[in-house]
Formats: C-alpha cells, sequence, structure tokens
C-alpha cells in the first residue's frame, strides 16, 4: 500500500512529498505507545503555518519537530541519524503525487521518540534533507506523523496553541462533528460537499492553503472568475504553477458551512485536501485507530509553559508575523510574536498585507514575498476594517 506524507515548504508556498512502503510497514510497525493519565498540554511554536513542538528522539534533544496530520510516516533529518546512531533496517521510495520518478532513501527503526509526556517506542521513519524541501527557511529536525498515536486520541487545538494526547476513542462518526474516514487510509481522507459536489479530501495541517483540488474542477465547480495564478509550488521532484479563485457555493464539513471560500488549482494535483487557511480555526481530534476525526470550536485554555521560540543560533531575524501561508492576493495575517518588531509596530491578527515596499503582493512570487518579508526595512499596506493602514518596521 502507500502512505503519503506532506509538508509545506512556505517559500514556494507548498511541498508535497510521498512516502511508498509494502504492505502498510510504516502505519502499522509502532511497537507502543505509552501516555499518562493526566493530561497536559504541550505548546506550538509556529513556523510559518507549520505545527512545531519540541520532542526528544531516542532520549536526545530537545529537537524542533514539525506534526503533520498529511504525513503517512515520520521523517528525520540526515543529521540527527548519523548524531543518533539511528539503525537503517530497509530502504524506502520518496516521491509525490505531483512528481515524476520517486527518489529512493533509507528506511528507520527508532527507538523512541517523546513529545510531552507521550512516548513512542520502535516508531518506523524514513531519513532525508529537509533543506531540500524548506529552501531558505530553517527546516526542522524531523516530521511527525500525527498517524503515529494509534490508538489513542491527539488533539491538535489550533486556536489555543497547544496539542493534548489522551487515552480513548472518539464517539460514533455523526456525520456532523465527528466524521469517519477509509480503514484503508493513513492520512485522514473524509467526504465533502463543495458547492453540491460531493468529493473525498485529505486533512492535511502541512498545507498552508485553505482547500486545494484537481484541475479538472475548474470546468465543474461554480467559480467567480477564471482561476489566475497566485503562486507556485514545488516538491522533491517537480515545480508547478498554483491557480485561486473564490468558490460561488459553500463547502460543507460535516455540519460546517463555509461560504464562497478561496480554492486553489494545480495541473499536478491529484489528490483534494484542506489545509491550514480552514484548519487553524478548530481544534482537530484524530482517532486513528477508530479512523474517526471531530472538528470543534476551541477549547477552553489547559495551562500549559509558556511557547518560547526556537531559534538556532546563527538562525535568521524575523518580525514574528505569522501568514496563513504565501499564495494569494493578498496576505491574511493569522498572528504575530509578542516581543518582536510586528508586534512592536501594531500589525494584528485578521489584517490583510496588501503591499510590502510599495509592491502589490499579488505582484509579487512567492520568492520575492519571502525576500521582503525577511529584509529591513520593511513597509506594509494593510488592509484592516475597510481602511488601509502603513506599517513601518525595522529588524535592526
Amino acid at each position: 500500500m502507500k502512505s503519503w506524507l506532506s509538508i509545506a515548504a512556505v517559500i514556494v508556498v507548498a511541498a508535497i512529498i510521498a512516502f511508498s512502503v509494502v504492505d502498510g510497514w510504516a502505519a502499522q510497525q509502532v511497537k507502543r505507545v505509552q501516555v499518562p493519565s493526566s493530561e497536559k498540554g504541550i505548546p506550538i511554536e509556529w513556523l510559518a503555518h507549520l505545527t512545531v513542538v519540541e520532542a526528544f528522539i531516542n532520549d536526545q534533544g530537545p529537537y524542533k519537530v514539525v506534526l503533520d496530520t498529511g504525513a503517512g510516516v515520520s521523517v528525520l533529518t540526515r543529521e540527527i541519524v548519523k548524531e543518533l546512531e539511528i539503525p537503517v533496517v530497509g530502504s524506502a521510495k520518496i516521491g509525490s503525487p505531483m512528481g515524476t520518478e520517486p527518489l529512493v532513501t533509507d528506511s528507520l527503526n527508532v527507538r523512541s521518540i517523546r513529545m510531552g509526556d507521550a512516548v513512542m517506542k520502535n516508531a518506523p521513519a524514513v531519513t532525508m534533507d529537509l533543506r531540500t524541501v524548506f529552501g531558505s527557511l530553517e527546516a526542522p529536525d524531523a516530521i511527525l506523523s500525527a498517524a503515529s498515536f494509534d490508538g489513542f486520541v491527539i488533539t491538535l487545538d489550533f486556536p489555543n496553541d497547544m496539542i493534548l494526547v489522551r487515552a480513548g476513542e472518539l464517539p460514533a462518526a455523526d456525520g456532523k462533528r465527528v466524521l469517519e474516514y477509509s480503514s484503508s487510509a493513513v492520512v485522514p481522507q473524509i467526504s465533502v460537499l463543495v458547492a453540491g459536489e460531493e468529493m473525498s479530501i485529505s486533512v492535511d495541517t502541512g498545507a498552508p492553503s485553505a482547500f486545494v483540488l484537481p484541475p479538472h474542477y475548474i470546468s465543474v465547480l461554480p467559480l467567480e472568475s477564471e482561476p489566475t495564478v497566485s503562486g507556485h509550488g514545488r516538491t522533491v521532484d517537480a515545480t508547478f504553477e498554483i491557480l485561486s479563485s473564490k468558490l460561488e457555493g459553500v463547502i460543507n464539513i460535516g455540519d460546517i458551512a463555509l461560504l464562497n471560500p478561496t480554492v486553489t488549482f494545480s495541473e499536478r494535483t491529484k489528490r483534494a485536501h484542506v489545509g491550514m487557511g480552514v484548519l487553524r480555526e478548530y481544534a482537530i481530534t484524530i482517532d486513528s485507530a477508530n479512523r474517526r476525526i471531530r472538528f470543534d470550536k476551541p477549547l477552553e485554555s489547559t495551562p500549559v509553559q509558556p511557547v518560547r521560540r526556537v531559534v538556532k543560533h546563527g538562525g535568521p531575524k524575523s518580525y514574528g508575523i505569522m501568514l496563513n501561508g504565501l499564495s494569494g492576493e493578498v496576505l491574511e495575517v493569522r498572528g504575530v510574536e509578542q516581543g518582536l518588531a510586528a508586534a512592536s509596530a501594531g500589525l494584528q491578527r485578521g489584517d490583510r498585507i496588501v503591499a510590502m515596499n510599495g509592491q502589490l503582493v499579488k505582484s509579487l512570487s512567492s520568492e520575492e514575498r519571502v525576500r521582503h518579508l525577511r529584509g529591513t526595512p520593511l513597509t506594509l499596506k494593510v488592509e484592516r476594517k475597510g481602511e488601509v493602514i502603513e506599517i513601518v518596521m525595522s529588524l535592526d
């Protein structure tokens, strides 16, 4: 069978990687997950739209790890594998549903991975150079598959910036808030209605956009206008254009109704998915053992240790701007990190960046947008409650 692994390289909008093994090895060979009876929140440390947590691998660390529902198996950098002397147990093919020839890499058996108080024993993983995917953005040390917690319930509470892992199971699917997905799927794939058209979509926290659909839906769905190029994507073996338009209609995910959302298309996309452009507003709970997923409004805050920035020695300075991705004609601000330049300058969650340093966002490529966001000084024009405001900030 095939298990799909997807992460996002925000420099080029998204990078989607596929991992293929025989007989479901990647999904089924986590020997044991230990979770204490008490529930403790694990703080999220954001890397753009990606869910970053601290984890200990083979009792060493902490390491910076991306937790991804779109990952069918975990990935470790080659540096970590060498440093911890993790044994290679075979080979695996890494490719993409949007790419061409797969890449061959090593498959691993990791003695232990600890996230908070949850410990996975004998976890399967593969190794690759994540820097080739993340480009100039600081790459994490590993990517952890949310499917690794088979037999337990994991909640990604994005509005409260925390993760919970607990024993138990979700209630039976009701087609409203608790949905079921295929028993053969490692990555959750749920049935939704898109302007009345039923389709299966993957729930992918590694994707920055709201909805990404295969291109044949351009002629099927009611769109506000002909899709236009809004960015470019890259996988481990291909590059491609991203097209966007607004849907004239409703997307129904259980009892959640999203009116006239922006949808994106790519000629290389074979499988529809919903990403952080939508998921960030909800607490997502996954019961991998029973193949159930629930979408909730934000949980009441659970005490966690204060989130600290993870910046390696020599890492790039940051304004502390958190975006919902780099695609689209404007950049939507998901939040700002307190104590950094953006917060001090008055940038707020919900602001829509329409221009950077005198250039309209819609005229800039993804690479140009990143250069502006990492350069200094930075002058932004943002839309806020019907007004356009100019905000100037500096890293000096």
